[in-house]
This record gives C-alpha cells, structure tokens and sequence, in this order.
C-alpha cells in the first residue's frame, strides 16, 4: 500500500472478541520484556509516522481503555454475538485515509509494515505463509 496522498493512514485494531487465554483481551496479553500485544502493533504501526489509531473492543474493552488512553475505542456492544466483519463496521472506514487492519492477537515488527507501505495497489493482504513453523510444538486444539 502506497503511502496515502489523501491525508495519512488510519490504524483499525480489531480485539472485541474473547481472547483464547480466557480472561485477558488479547491486546493486552504480555508477550515478552518488550511488553503487550497492543504495544508491539503501535510500535509497528509507528513506521506509518502518526496514524490515527482506533481499536475495535468488547470484552473487557475496558482493561483496554485503561491502559492505552489515547487510542480511539470504539465499542462492539454485541462482540459476543458478532465477529470481526460486525467489528470492522463499527470503524471509521473512508476515501480520506489509507486503512489498515489487523487483530490483537498478531504480533508483527515495523519493518512488515514499512514494507507494505512500500508496494502498491488499492487493497493489500501480508499473510504469514510461515505459520506453522512459528507454532511448531503446539496442540492440535491451538493449530484448529
């Protein structure tokens, strides 16, 4: 995706759903010394400049709300009944801003989005074809 001549990039997080380790949104789960989900997608959304930022929450939206004030929340008030195309309705989605999505659940460095702002086309997808190496000695209920 081409850097935006429109006005910028907007950032859309979506995390309203229960997080698979029960009783933590998945946006705040630790991951290593380096801190949260959330704080590794901001750090990687950062090679964007200054996106502006929302997070599509749910459950416990709250314990989110609370540790990253400045990120726009919007609500899922139905996340248990809808999924993340009912979460990415609720986002601020338009012509002004080059869009990005992603989960809370996929942790991902700078340089991946750095270089997706580097290609061009209207729409573009990074898939991790990878995958099942990088959870190489899971269960079969975390590869399902």
């Amino acid at each position: 995706m081409a850097s935006s001549t429109r006005g910028g990039d907007r950032v859309v997080i979506l995390g309203a759903g229960r997080g698979v380790r029960g009783g933590t949104p998945s946006a705040i789960v630790d991951i290593d010394d380096n801190g949260r989900v959330m704080d590794w997608l901001l750090d990687a959304f950062s090679a964007l400049g200054s996106p502006e930022v929302h997070f599509v929450g749910g459950f416990k939206a709250d314990e989110v709300v609370e540790r990253y004030p400045d990120v726009r929340t919007i609500f899922n008030r139905d996340w248990a009944h809808g999924g993340p195309i009912q979460s990415l309705g609720l986002a601020p989605l338009g012509p002004d801003l080059d869009t990005w999505v992603c989960y809370s659940d996929v942790v991902f460095r700078r340089n991946a989005v750095a270089a997706l702002a580097g290609t061009g086309g209207d729409v573009v997808l990074a898939v991790d074809s990878r995958w099942r190496e990088r959870y190489e000695g899971r269960s079969e209920r975390d590869l399902a």
